[in-house]
C-alpha cells in the first residue's frame, strides 16, 4: 500500500498522468527529471497486481459479511473525503454523483475487488475440481487476452489493466502459485523483480522519447513486465515467516490506507504541495518529499482507519443484535 501511495505521488502528484489526455493533468517536473521519475514509478506500480496476487494465493472466501466490510469502508471514506467536501464547495451535482458510491466511485480498485469477490467461489471451485491442464490453459488464455490483445492492441476486454478481467487473471496466477507451491530463491525472486521493474521503466523512457503520446500506456497494469514484477515480488516474501500480532493488526487497515491516500481531497493536497516543491528545482528534496508524504499519509491512514473499524464494529453489533 505504501508503494501504491508512492506511485500516486509520482503519477498524479508530479503529473506523469499528463501523458494520458483523459486525466487533464499538468506535468509539474522538467523533462530532465522524467527518466528518474519513470524508473522510480516502475518499481512501485506492480503493487496493485501484487495485492490481488496475494488474495489469490490465500484465496477469497466470499461472504455477505466480507462484502459489507468493503462496502462500509467505501461508504465511510466516500462520505468524508468526497461527498462532504463537494457539499462545502457547493458542488451539489458532484456530491449527488459521489453518493452513488458503488456505480460512480473514484475508488475503481475497491469496486473491481468487490466484483472479483462475486467470481471467486466459481474460480476456487474450478481450481479444486478441474485438472491442472484445464486451469493452466484458462490462465494462458487470460494472459493472451490481457497482454497481447489488451496491452498491445487496446482490446476492450482488458484495455489497460484497470478491469475485472485483470483482477481475475492475477487472482488465478496466485491460485496456481499456491496450488503448485511454486518458489524461487530469494536472490532469484528479488533479481527478477528488479530486472522486470527496470525494464518496465526503460520501456517507458524509450516510448516517451520516440512516441510520447503512448507513454502512459506503458504503465498499464496488463503490461507483461509489470505483471512479472508483481509475481517476483510476491515470491520474494512468500516463504518469509513473520509472526507478529502488530503486523496483523496493521494489515486490517490495508484498504484503509488505499482509501485514505487515494481520496480526491488528499490527492489534491499532495499535488499542490509537490507542485510547490517541484518549483524549487531540487531533485533530492523532491524525492525526499515523495517518500515523506507517502509515509506520513500511511501513518495518518492507520490512525484514521481506527475510527472506521470502530464504527464498523458498532454496526456489526447492531446487525447481530437485530437478527
Amino acid at each position: 500500500m505504501v508503494m501504491i501511495l508512492i506511485h500516486h505521488c509520482i503519477a498524479h502528484g508530479l503529473g506523469l498522468t499528463a501523458f494520458e489526455p483523459e486525466f487533464h493533468s499538468t506535468l509539474l517536473i522538467p523533462d530532465s527529471w522524467l527518466p528518474a521519475a519513470m524508473i522510480s514509478n516502475s518499481f512501485c506500480i506492480c503493487a496493485v497486481n501484487c495485492f490481488v496476487l496475494i488474495s489469490g494465493y490465500f484465496g477469497i472466501r466470499t461472504s455477505g459479511k466480507k462484502i459489507w466490510y468493503l462496502v462500509f469502508a467505501l461508504l465511510f471514506y466516500t462520505v468524508l473525503f468526497a461527498i462532504l467536501p463537494a457539499i462545502f464547495r457547493h458542488e451539489y451535482r458532484s456530491a449527488l454523483r459521489f453518493s452513488l458510491f458503488l456505480s460512480h466511485s473514484t475508488y475503481w480498485f475497491v469496486i473491481d475487488y468487490i466484483f472479483l469477490m462475486a467470481f471467486t467461489p466459481m474460480i476456487n471451485l474450478a481450481f479444486e475440481k478441474l485438472s491442472h491442464k484445464v486451469n493452466n490453459r484458462f490462465v494462458i488464455a487470460l494472459l493472451i487476452i490481457s497482454c497481447y490483445f489488451g496491452f498491445m492492441f487496446s482490446h476492450v476486454a482488458n484495455q489497460n489493466g484497470y478491469t475485472l478481467l485483470q483482477f481475475i487473471l492475477m487472482y488465478c496466477i496466485g491460485r496456481i502459485i499456491r496450488r503448485d507451491n511454486f518458489s524461487l530463491s530469494k536472490i532469484q525472486s528479488i533479481s527478477g523483480y528488479v530486472v522486470c521493474s527496470l525494464l518496465a521503466g526503460l520501456f517507458t523512457i524509450a516510448v516517451w522519447r520516440f512516441a510520447p503520446s503512448y507513454t502512459w500506456r506503458t504503465t498499464y497494469y496488463n503490461n507483461p513486465l509489470i505483471i512479472a514484477a508483481a509475481v517476483f515480488l510476491m515470491l520474494f516474501f512468500k516463504d518469509l515467516v513473520i509472526d507478529s500480532p502488530k503486523i496483523n493488526s496493521v494489515a486490517k487497515s490495508a484498504f484503509g490506507i488505499y482509501l485514505f491516500g487515494s481520496a480526491p481531497l488528499l490527492m489534491r493536497i499532495q499535488k499542490e504541495y509537490l507542485g510547490e516543491v517541484a518549483h524549487l528545482k531540487l531533485g533530492g528534496v523532491l524525492i525526499i518529499s515523495v517518500l515523506a508524504i507517502s509515509l506520513v499519509v500511511a501513518v495518518f491512514a492507520l490512525l484514521f482507519d481506527c475510527i472506521r473499524i470502530y464504527l464498523y464494529n458498532v454496526t456489526e453489533k447492531l446487525i447481530n443484535k437485530n437478527q
